[in-house]
C-alpha cells in the first residue's frame, strides 16, 4: 500500500491501522491487508512471498467470518457496509510484465498489452465483487502511477537516457481508463456500490516534471541513494553505504521507487478531498460521510 493512503486515514481521525495478520491487534477501526510489492496476479513478485490481491481478499473473508461469529450477521453486515475500502495495486504487475519481456529480448504488441490490462482489471473486478458479496459498499482507489518514470529505471535501463519508458506509461494510462469504466459499470449494476478514484498518474507525473509548482526542488532524482546508484531496483536490493540527502522535503522521491513524506502528504490530501478533476466521482471524505 502506498504510504499516502495511510496518511489519508489520518484525515478520517483514525489511528494507525494495524496489519491484518498482527496477533492480538485491535481492529476496531479497520485492518491493513496490504503486502509490499504485491500485485494483482499470482506470479507478480512471487519469488518474494508477497501476498497477492486475491489472497488479500481471502484474508478479508476470514476476518469477516470471525466478525460474523463474534457479532452476528446483522452487526457484521452493518460494519462492513459502513467501512471504506482503500486500494493501491496494479503498478507492480506492469513493472514485472515489462521486465519479463525485456529480459527475453522481446517487445510486446499492442494486443498483448491490451490483453494484459484486461487481465489485471478483470482480476481486480472479481475481487471487488467478492467483497461486495460480503457487504463492502464504499470502494476507493488510487489508480496506477507513471511507472515508466520512476527513478529506479534510470539505473536499470540506461539506454532510455533518463526518459520515461513508453510502455510503462501507456499501459497504466489504459489500465486507469479501464478501471474507471469498470467501477462505473459496477456502480450502475450493484445496489449501494459507491466508489472514488484518485488520478494518481498525472498527479505524481506533474510533481516529477514540474516540482517547483508544488514546493519541491528535485522532481525525479531520489533523496536516498542519489542518482539511483545505491538502489538496485526491481532486479535486486541495494547494499553497502547509502547517500541520504540533507533536505528530504525538497525531493518528490525518497528513494528510487517511493515518494517522500511531503509528497505523500500532498497526494493524501488529493485522495481525501481532491478537486473533481483529480478525485471522482466521490472523494474519500465523501465516502466516509455517506450513510
Amino acid at each position: 500500500m502506498s504510504k499516502h493512503i495511510l496518511f489519508a486515514a489520518e484525515y478520517a481521525n483514525l489511528p494507525l491501522i494495524p496489519p491484518s495478520l498482527q496477533p492480538e491487534a485491535d481492529f476496531s477501526y479497520g485492518a491493513n491487508f496490504a503486502s509490499g510489492g504485491a500485485g494483482v496476479l499470482n506470479w507478480t513478485n512471487s519469488n518474494f512471498n508477497m501476498i497477492n490481491f486475491m489472497e488479500q481478499v481471502g484474508q478479508f473473508k476470514d476476518m469477516a467470518r470471525r466478525l460474523n461469529a463474534t457479532l452476528g450477521p446483522t452487526k457484521t453486515r452493518e460494519i462492513l457496509g459502513q467501512a471504506v475500502y482503500l486500494f493501491s495495486i496494479g503498478g507492480n504487475d506492469y513493472i514485472y510484465y515489462f521486465i519479463d519481456f525485456y529480459s527475453e529480448g522481446q517487445s510486446s504488441t499492442q494486443s498483448d498489452q491490451e490483453q494484459f490490462v484486461k487481465a489485471i482489471v478483470g482480476n481486480t473486478t472479481n475481487g471487488l465483487i467478492e467483497l461486495y458479496g460480503l457487504g463492502a459498499r464504499k470502494i476507493a482507489f488510487q489508480n496506477v502511477g507513471p511507472m515508466g518514470c520512476l527513478p529506479l529505471f534510470e539505473m536499470d535501463y540506461p539506454e532510455y537516457n533518463g526518459s520515461c519508458i513508453p510502455v510503462l506509461l501507456s499501459m497504466p494510462i489504459l489500465h486507469n481508463k479501464e478501471l474507471y469504466e469498470t467501477l462505473t459499470d459496477l456502480a450502475e449494476r450493484l445496489e449501494g456500490f459507491k466508489f472514488s478514484v484518485m488520478d494518481y498518474l498525472p498527479s505524481l507525473y506533474d510533481r516529477m516534471m514540474n516540482p517547483s509548482k508544488y514546493g519541491f526542488e528535485i522532481g525525479r532524482a531520489p533523496c536516498y541513494g542519489k542518482d539511483c546508484k545505491d538502489y538496485q531496483g526491481p532486479r535486486g536490493y541495494g547494499s553497502g553505504n547509502y547517500n541520504l540527502c540533507e533536505y528530504p522535503s525538497a525531493y518528490v522521491f525518497f528513494d528510487a521507487a517511493h515518494t517522500t513524506q511531503r509528497a505523500n502528504e500532498q497526494l493524501a490530501k488529493l485522495l481525501w478531498d481532491g478537486d473533481p478533476s483529480v478525485t471522482r466521482p466521490y472523494t474519500v471524505k465523501q465516502l466516509f460521510e455517506e450513510d
